[in-house]
């Protein structure tokens, strides 16, 4: 209740003083594609082995500098499949507050999310908190979170708390306008008592679009999911467009929104019910 009480209030501030900030913009990506499932310990007792499902998703970051201050706020969701089918649904709700330093910026992040999974109706929610830093060497952005989730779902024997999360980001800006970027990530989780273990690794790359303004993307996502109670593979195809507002996205990654929009802790509970 406190951290969520935090996070209104705190968006709330962002929103009321964008007007002051020295910069303030973001960005908006539409995005559409295909999960593939396969490597289910148990493809006789499995819905999502061999299965794929198509995937629609927002994502969105708001973000401003105030002198040495920032905030940042980020919104996402996304669903695949259909009711009954392989697939879920999840959107996810974060606050960042750093301090900049030259190249460099400091912070910390909480947030909370909702998921649930289409073939046994399981419906959680997350709440999660961190402390993450980003930099700029140039052509070359990076970010970094680490951070404790808690997981409480319609079946309990899905809950968990305080479960670590990491994740590492990179974007390199060609000078033909291009820019290549990649994240590797770290969850953990529990299923029936037992622990889960997730690790993802990202590639992808983004064009401008004639010169529109709009920036396109295509990217492969391989999630591997092991544990005692079951393990499971998700490779994600995605293609999607990027509407930057406030700047060009680089400088508004760099001046406005440098933390990684948050989603991993999200993507962990997906897995606990995928995995059930």
């Amino acid at each position: 209740m406190i951290r969520s009480t935090l996070l209104c209030s705190a968006a709330l501030a962002l929103c009321a003083s964008a007007a002051t900030a020295q910069n303030f913009g973001g960005w908006a990506t539409l995005s559409f594609g295909q999960d593939v499932y396969n490597n289910a310990d148990d493809p006789t007792d499995s819905d999502y082995d061999n299965a794929t499902a198509t995937v629609i998703g927002f994502s969105g970051s708001v973000g401003g500098s105030f002198g040495a201050f920032g905030m940042q706020l980020d919104a996402n969701t996304e669903s695949s499949g259909d009711t009954d089918e392989p697939g879920y649904a999840a959107s996810t709700y974060t606050l960042h507050a750093n301090y900049r330093m030259a190249n460099y910026a400091f912070g910390i992040f909480g947030g909370k999310a909702t998921n649930n999974e289409n073939t046994d109706s399981d419906d959680g929610e997350v709440e999660f908190y961190g402390i993450e830093a980003a930099a700029e060497f140039g052509d070359f952005h990076v970010a970094g979170q680490f951070g404790q989730a808690s997981h409480e779902n319609s079946h309990s024997s899905l809950d968990y708390n305080n479960y670590g999360f990491a994740i590492v980001e990179g974007h390199y800006y060609l000078q033909n306008g291009m820019t290549v970027f990649g994240n590797i990530g770290y969850g953990g989780g529990q299923v029936h008592g037992d622990n889960m273990n997730l690790t993802q690794v990202e590639i992808g790359l983004t064009t401008p679009l004639g010169s529109t303004g709009v920036l396109g993307s295509a990217s492969i996502r391989h999630a591997n999911v092991s544990g005692d109670d079951g393990s499971i593979n998700q490779t994600r195809f995605m293609l999607g467009l990027t509407i930057p507002f406030g700047g060009a996205i680089r400088d508004v990654r760099r001046d406005s929104t440098p933390m990684i929009n948050s989603n991993l802790p999200a993507t962990v509970a997906v897995f606990t019910e995928v995995t059930d």
